[in-house]
Formats: C-alpha cells, sequence, structure tokens
C-alpha cells in the first residue's frame, strides 16, 4: 500500500493532503503538509511547484532558499521552478522570467512551470509599467 508505510504515513499521503488543504484555500496547513513530506523523504518531489508557490505567497524566503538548495542537486523542472519563484519574492523578475521558460522549455505542458512563467511575466509587467 502506497499510502502506509511500515513507519505510519507516507510523502504520498502528506502531499494529497496538502494539495487538498491548498484546493480549500488553508495555504498554512497545505506548507505544514508539504514539509512533512520533504522531511519523510527528501528526494519526493510531487508537486514541488505547487509548495514553492506557497512559500512565494507567504514570502517565506527562507524556506524557499531551504528547497531550492535540495533541488539543485538535479537539474530538473521541479528545480527551475522553485528558483523561479525564489528569484520573484526577490523581485529578480527577469531572471525569474528566465527560470521559467527553461522549466516551460523542459516540460512544456507542465501547469505548475505555466502557472510560475505566468507570475513572473505579470510581476515584470507590473513593475515595468510601475516606472
Amino acid at each position: 500500500n502506497r499510502l502506509l508505510s511500515c513507519n505510519g504515513p507516507s510523502p504520498y499521503l502528506h502531499v494529497k493532503i496538502a494539495i487538498s488543504y491548498y484546493a480549500i484555500g488553508q495555504y498554512r496547513r497545505a506548507c505544514q503538509s508539504f514539509e512533512q513530506a520533504y522531511i519523510l523523504n527528501h528526494s519526493y518531489r510531487e508537486h514541488v511547484g505547487t509548495y514553492a508557490s506557497l512559500l512565494a505567497q507567504q514570502n517565506n524566503i527562507p524556506a524557499l532558499e531551504q528547497l531550492c538548495v535540495s533541488l539543485s542537486e538535479t537539474e530538473n523542472v521541479e528545480s527551475y521552478i522553485a528558483h523561479c519563484y525564489l528569484a520573484i519574492v526577490k523581485e529578480d523578475f527577469h531572471t525569474a522570467q528566465a527560470l521559467s521558460e527553461r522549466a516551460c522549455h523542459m516540460s512544456p505542458r507542465y501547469i505548475p512551470a505555466l502557472v510560475a512563467k505566468g507570475c513572473s511575466e505579470i510581476m515584470s509587467s507590473n513593475t515595468t509599467a510601475s516606472m
């Protein structure tokens, strides 16, 4: 059974709970469930783009930086998405756009990559418009 391992809940279960909280707008609880999943298994990466976006919404730079460090070992779409959100909260929109474009190039139909790209474009255009 994927949901329960010998040692209790699996990262899979925590992430499913996190997505449920996310769907009903309980973002703090969603973050806590994501954290539990990644504590249980540091290499578990399902929905990590959603987790990165939640951390960015909360302006939680330390947690986002920690997530980026843990993802930096491999060059994958989730790593680009997390680094994109970190760039957004640090207001480095040029870097955010480049990272989101790389993520979309790697996985053109991956929704979290498209969301990150949209966020970086909106933030960039808002900054340009306000100057």
